[in-house]
């Protein structure tokens, strides 16, 4: 018999901004730091973890093939306490808590430390390996930047050679999805996740980082407590000055789409037998994972089999979800999920998203499964659902449900 799961507790970085706050910290330290701070706030011990799933979806370095490792020791863990590294683009953290489900479902793990983390200001350059490794001859080699070079870089598909921006304009001319609406999303996404920084909603999730930071000679550091990219002073005015980046005529503009950013968050995840043993007070309780295929010219759409998928497994509807998430990537294909779902912009994202909070790309999974499972406890829900989409024309989710324990 399988055994029931539940997401105890996490905290996440504030996550910032491209050549911001955390831009010389290592994906590895800004993971290990996350895990020993959810540990501390689901009232565990590091002697208490018995299993580690650790995501990742960029190569920073060398170390990059041992981050399944290094993360937990660096946390403090056992060293016979060891796991996995998973990596699924943008649905890298759903898939790690996918994971970490399976294991204690089996019974094979009981308590589990799920991370995801990403420094994107650290991807490395890269040149031709071909040519390099095995005689580069005569004539230069370049170096490629495989975050902005306009052919290779890690946005696009190259198996219809198309950058994710323009699926999302496909998607846009597909539904008729105008400008306006783009930018009325964003506006929002600022709106809400300012809102949030001010309630203190926010502050639930966040552990601030110590930020050392040097100019010439001298050396200082500080605390780093608030997600950096969020605008204060967004209006729909400054949203619709700025130009069309990736199509003449197009939608997708800088400030309706998720940034380049850096950030870490954790969950713990518990069986049902470990939460009683050790007295612990989860958010909610597991559901399930699903990741689903769409056609890659449309890539953006990705959630929407995911998000039908759990509702058709349940026999519920969008009225009985009480909270529900799909991290904006971009505009446009939030506006084609909500045409093929129906749902009200009212209810989703309601403490904003990709476009104001940013894109870490495999923290976000766990950033939203964590705010997730905060906003079902406040609201008292019973069902919540959180999915992306995934480069490539993939979508993935997860759900939670009402703990009973």
């Amino acid at each position: 018999m399988l055994k029931e799961v539940y997401l105890v507790d996490g905290a996440r970085t504030p996550f910032a901004r491209y050549g911001g706050s955390l831009k010389n910290i290592h994906a590895t330290d800004l993971g290990a730091f996350v895990l020993k701070e959810a540990i501390k706030k689901a009232g565990l011990t590091t002697e208490d973890i018995d299993g580690t799933v650790i995501g990742s979806a960029l190569a920073y370095d060398t170390d990059a093939v041992m981050v399944h490792r290094h993360v937990g020791r660096k946390a403090g863990l056992r060293d016979e306490v060891t796991g996995f590294h998973v990596n699924m683009l943008c649905g890298t953290g759903y898939q790690c808590i996918a994971v970490a489900a399976m294991q204690i479902m089996l019974g094979m793990n009981e308590v589990v430390g799920v991370v995801g983390t990403e420094c994107m200001d650290q991807v490395p350059y890269f040149t031709d390996p071909k040519r390099l490794r095995w005689g580069a001859g005569a004539g230069d080699i370049p170096m490629i930047d495989s975050l902005y070079n306009p052919k290779k870089n890690i946005f696009t598909d190259s198996t219809i050679g198309l950058s994710m921006p323009l699926t999302t304009e496909n998607i846009v001319e597909k539904y008729g999805i105008s400008r306006e609406e783009c930018d009325e999303i964003a506006y929002n996404s600022h709106v809400r996740a300012q809102k949030a920084i001010d309630s203190g909603r926010f502050a639930e999730e966040i552990v601030p980082v110590e930020v050392v930071e040097r100019k010439g000679r001298k050396e200082s550091t500080r605390m780093f407590d608030t997600d950096e990219c969020v605008r204060a002073d967004v209006s729909l005015e400054k949203l619709a000055s700025l130009k069309p980046v990736f199509k003449k005529d197009g939608t997708v503009t800088a400030a309706n789409a998720s940034g380049i950013n850096n950030g870490a968050g954790a969950v713990i995840m518990a069986s049902g037998e470990a939460v009683k043993k050790y007295g612990l007070k989860p958010l909610c309780k597991y559901v399930g994972n699903k990741i689903a295929g769409v056609d890659p010219y449309y890539m953006g759409l990705g959630p929407v089999p995911v998000i039908k998928y759990f509702l058709e497994k349940k026999g519920l509807t969008l009225d009985d979800i009480g909270v529900l998430e799909i991290n904006e990537a971009f505009a446009g294909m939030i506006a084609g999920c909500q045409r093929e779902l129906g749902f009200s912009y009212d209810k989703l994202n309601v403490n904003g998203s990709g476009i104001a909070l940013g894109h870490p790309i495999a923290a976000t999974g766990i950033r939203i499964a964590l705010s997730l499972a905060y906003e079902m406890k406040h609201k008292d829900a019973n069902y919540g659902i959180a999915a992306i989409c995934v480069g490539g024309g993939s979508g993935s989710g997860v759900m939670f449900e009402k703990s009973d324990i």
